[in-house]
């Protein structure tokens, strides 16, 4: 029967991984680090978007005296149906077309970048 190596002594025959791959040179960060990044970068861009403009909305909601979300809140406190859909469409075309930009985005990179 053989004995496996230990990790320690495994680990012993392969060079320090700064001085094999030098991760700090041109162009190896160009040609591995930044393609590696590029579909988690896309993603988490993408849902911070979203994310952030929800938090904003909630904010001028509850504690804004002017902006979007203090013009719905009025507009619902007095029923004003009109103001309150038009204020919805300009909240859902913030939200929706940078929301669809952003997916583009991401499927592109991830189609080109991300490993089989």
């Amino acid at each position: 029967m053989r004995r496996c190596p230990s990790a320690l002594t495994w680990m012993r025959r392969f060079p320090p991984p700064t001085l094999s791959l030098a991760l700090l040179a041109p162009p190896a960060s160009r040609k591995i680090i930044i393609p590696a990044l590029l579909p988690g970068l896309v993603t988490a861009l993408r849902v911070a978007f979203g994310l952030t403009l929800l938090g904003l909305l909630l904010a001028g909601m509850i504690s804004a005296t002017n902006g979007l979300g203090h013009e719905l809140v009025l507009n619902i406190a007095n029923v004003r149906v009109n103001r309150i859909l038009g204020q919805l469409m300009l909240i859902i075309v913030i939200a929706v077309v940078p929301g669809f930009l952003l997916r583009a985005l991401e499927v592109h990179v991830t189609s080109k970048y991300q490993p089989e």
